[in-house]
């Protein structure tokens, strides 16, 4: 109980005992206090973290406590922010309107949580004690690649390199920032996509499939990662057989492994002197490279049950690639130009008939040229 008393008083800087008599029980006031997660914003202010960060042996939670309020401070700032949205609607347009954090706020996010890790790394060196806290894993940070690496965030394996930077020195405090203010919402405007993902000859090379396995493995599920074969919506697709858990996890001894071998090679080839250009060719997508790469060596596992679900999700990521849309090439000002203000239905041209129309005719004399 004393402890509990202690952490109470931290939490307000006053005595948190109650009188002892029922009159003096009812009319104090309730504790404000409230503990929990200290990246909450349920509420606007964490007056127990900031009171708590007073007391000299919690005063190693300050860069927390100043985590949160860079938060707080930007969390109506739409400039941090994406736009570009996932679902197509019955009129072949996705929204364009205020989502969650854009990639480069995402990459800012990342780099002051990974600063913030090393140096309480460093201050319980210092004091020849275990850390107190950890905010990335080495399984988190490749999680995070991963993902962004799936829905086109960055480059492949940028995550990566921040981590590697801070590694060697680079450092990114929490910035202090006023609070933006409250403005309205812009109403959503809507980008025409089409009636799916898979349009262009380019599709065919997109999805959790990987062409050079299937090269080398066939399609009888040979070969050290080998392939296989899904239906969704009505459709067959052949897709990487990656492991399955319960749910999506990182192998722990496999990122241990890729931390001490691979990382940086990898790093190097897309972020070295002599990177990869990002560029497009023949089908070959950026977007997914390191998702794919980690699946192929087992390093993580897809939730059962979600193989349709990732495998489309590359084949919106691609799309919206080939659209200039992904996060490590998009740019705003581009994508407003390309939206338009409601979503109605698009009627082909004449012309656009015509030509389907002779297409048709002409696949069809073929045909029958061919049974003759």
């Amino acid at each position: 109980m004393a402890d509990v008393i202690e952490t109470y008083r931290e939490a307000t800087g006053e005595c948190v005992l109650l009188g002892s008599d029922e009159d003096n029980a009812k009319a104090s006031k309730p504790c404000q206090s409230r503990f929990g997660c200290w990246t909450c914003l349920q509420v606007q202010d964490d007056r127990s973290m900031d009171q708590m960060v007073t007391e000299a042996k919690h005063s190693y939670m300050r860069p927390l406590a100043k985590f949160r309020s860079y938060l707080k401070n930007t969390y109506y700032d739409l400039s941090r922010r994406t736009w570009v949205g996932r679902t197509i609607d019955e009129n072949g347009f996705i929204r364009f309107a205020v989502d969650g954090y854009s990639p480069a706020q995402l990459q800012d996010l990342l780099k002051y949580a990974l600063t913030i890790d090393i140096e309480e790394r460093q201050a319980a060196k210092r004091l020849g004690i275990a850390p107190r806290f950890q905010i990335i894993t080495m399984e988190s940070l490749l999680a995070i690649s991963a993902h962004w690496s799936l829905q086109g965030f960055a480059l492949p394996y940028t995550a990566l390199k921040h981590y590697r930077d801070i590694e060697r020195g680079a450092r990114y405090p929490v910035p202090d920032v006023a609070e933006f203010p409250k403005v309205p919402i812009p109403a959503a405007r809507f980008i025409h996509v089409g009636s799916s993902w898979n349009q262009g000859e380019e599709w065919q090379y997109t999805g959790l499939r990987d062409v050079m396995s299937e090269a080398f493995a066939g399609f009888d599920g040979g070969g050290c990662i080998g392939n296989r074969t899904i239906k969704t919506h009505g459709e067959q697709r052949t897709v990487m057989n990656v492991n399955t858990a319960d749910m999506f996890t990182i192998d722990p001894e496999g990122a241990s492994m890729f931390f001490e071998f691979e990382l940086d090679r990898l790093v190097d080839e897309w972020h070295g002197p002599a990177a990869r250009r990002p560029l497009l060719i023949e089908g070959h997508h950026v977007a997914g490279v390191e998702y794919r790469f980690y699946a192929s060596y087992g390093l993580l596992s897809v939730a059962k049950g979600q193989l349709s679900r990732i495998d489309e999700i590359f084949r919106r990521t691609a799309y919206r690639e080939r659209l200039g849309l992904a996060g490590y090439h998009y740019d705003h000002d581009r994508a407003m130009a390309m939206s338009v203000e409601a979503s109605v239905p698009i009627l082909p041209s004449p012309e656009e008939v015509l030509s389907k129309r002779r297409a048709e005719v002409t696949g069809l004399r073929a045909f029958k040229r061919r049974l003759l």
